[in-house]
């Protein structure tokens, strides 16, 4: 089957991603209820601050190595998780804002 990995590098200067903001917490509600590992939460939590930003990237069937080697410089931090194909669909859905299967 696919890895579906979800990278999340937090990168202080705005890219492509999401200021600290209230959406900051509307991203992790949907983190969370798409199954997004708790210590992953809280990883992203400690690292997001005002005025920095995050750059989620999706990648199925990827090289991790190659992945990262491409987002080295940002002056960031890289974190990472793997969703089922269930919990990607629920993200996904839930960043979209619609129930998942809609």
């Amino acid at each position: 089957g696919f890895w579906n990995t979800l990278v999340g590098a937090v990168v202080m200067n705005p890219v492509l991603g999401m200021a600290s903001d209230a959406r900051g917490g509307a991203v992790r509600g949907a983190l969370a209820g798409a199954g997004v590992d708790e210590e992953f939460l809280k990883d992203l939590a400690a690292t997001f601050q005002n005025g920095s930003s995050v750059l989620f990237v999706q990648a199925r069937q990827a090289s991790p190595d190659k992945l990262l080697a491409a987002l080295q410089g940002t002056g960031g931090k890289v974190l990472e998780t793997t969703l089922s194909h269930q919990d990607e669909a629920r993200l996904q859905a839930a960043l979209k804002g619609a129930p998942a299967g809609s």
